[in-house]
Order: structure tokens, then sequence, then C-alpha cells
């Protein structure tokens, strides 16, 4: 099977991941995108605004209806901060791909790619992706690549956490799954009572529903949700 791996902070996970996980796999024959979320990044050491278990649980439900994504939990099981070359080899070791695995990454990351832990044998070991993300035309990269010719969407993680945060507009820019979750836990600030605007008045408070014992985070309401919502998606596929 031919694998290609998405790492990133996924904090939160937002349309543009799905849409580049999509992308490699209908252009570039991948059968599989794996997403590997990480426990912290070399280079976003002070983004945690969220518990490993909140990102593991929007990527799960932002995928149901997708069975060519797989999320893939190493990073986190290693903890500490996560090194690409690591990743590589316990993704090649368990899965066993055919040929190359390959890494996608942006092309705001191509400049300093030099810079990260053992470059070379990166560029050996996997058949790197450079997807765009911030200019159209083709970057400048040291080791053989794919350029990949994709749309580019002004979507971050970062920009999304702000919006949640000051009560902006946000909805719409993650997946319905991650949404429910962060409006039922209440990640990143979000509170219904600080938004504004006529998006904001769309689902009632979960009250309908008491808890589910010992799973106090999670309400039956967000499931009997996120239940539907994937039925309605598979059943008009």
């Amino acid at each position: 099977m031919k694998l290609a791996i998405l790492g990133g902070s996924f904090n939160p996970v937002h349309l543009g991941h799905l849409y580049l996980a999509e992308t490699v796999l209908s252009t570039l024959g991948y059968d599989r995108i794996i997403l590997i979320p990480a426990f912290t990044s070399p280079f976003k050491p002070g983004v945690r605004d969220t518990s490993a278990e909140d990102r593991l649980d929007m990527l799960a439900a932002a995928i149901t209806a997708a069975p060519r994504l797989v999320i893939d939990d190493c990073e986190i099981k290693r903890e500490g901060v996560s090194y690409t070359i690591d990743t590589i080899a316990d993704i090649t070791a368990r899965y066993r791909p055919d040929g190359k695995l390959g890494l996608i990454i942006g092309d705001d990351l191509a400049a300093s790619f030099s810079l990260w832990r053992q470059a070379g044998d990166i560029a050996e070991q996997a058949d790197i992706i450079i997807a765009r993300r911030l200019s159209s035309v083709p970057v400048t990269f040291p080791y053989p690549c794919k350029q990949l010719d994709n749309a580019i969407m002004d979507l971050s993680s970062a920009d999304i956490r702000a919006r949640i945060q000051n009560g902006g507009h946000w909805r719409y820019l993650v997946p319905e799954g991650a949404r429910f979750i962060i409006e039922d836990r209440g990640l990143y600030g979000y509170s219904r009572a600080a938004e504004t605007g006529p998006d904001t008045q769309h689902a009632p408070p979960d009250t309908a529903l008491p808890p589910i014992p010992g799973k106090s985070a999670v309400s039956r309401q967000l499931i009997a949700r996120i239940e539907g919502t994937v039925r309605s998606m598979v059943s008009s596929s």
C-alpha cells in the first residue's frame, strides 16, 4: 500500500488539512494518508492550548467518514519534542508501505528544511511532497521533491484559535465533528455568550441529555449529533 504522512499540531484540525490530504490522494496516487498529531513540535514548543486527547478526538471526529485517512498517535505516545526522522522510521517499520513514505510539508517549511534533524536522511527515506501554502510559485528546495499543484487556502490553526477566543466567525473553517467537540468542551476559550453574529444561534446548549457517567467532557447530545452527521454523509455518498 502506498502511504503518505501529514504531521502537525492539528490544534485544531481545519478544512485546509483535509483538503490537502484529499489533493495528495487524488493527484499522486497514494492509498492512505496517515495524520500524525505532534506531542510537541520543535517549531511550536509553546503552543499547548488543548490536551493531546482533545486534539486526537477532534481529528477522529473530523475523519469518521473518510476511510482513506487514518490517525497514528506515535508522537503523542513518545512525548517530548517530535522529530520527523524518528516518525518516518517508526511508521515505515510498523506499516511496511510499498516504496518510500510520502512526507507532506508546506512551502512555509521548505526554506528551513535543512535545519531539521537529519534532513538529508529524511530526503533519502521519504518522498517529500511540498504543498503550496504561501505562494503559487514553486519553491527552491535542495532535495528531490514533488511540488503539489494545490489551491492555496488561507487557513491556520492559530487564526482559528484567535477567532474562537474573540467570539468571531470560525464554525465553517473546521470539520463539523471537530466543531461539536470545541463547543461541547469549551476549547480555546469558546463561550456562546461571548459570540456575536448570525451563526451563533444555530445550536442550543447541550442540556437535553445528561453527561455520560465517567465521561464528563462528552455529552450524549454531542455523540448523537456526530453520529447523525456521519450517517447523513455516508448515505449521500
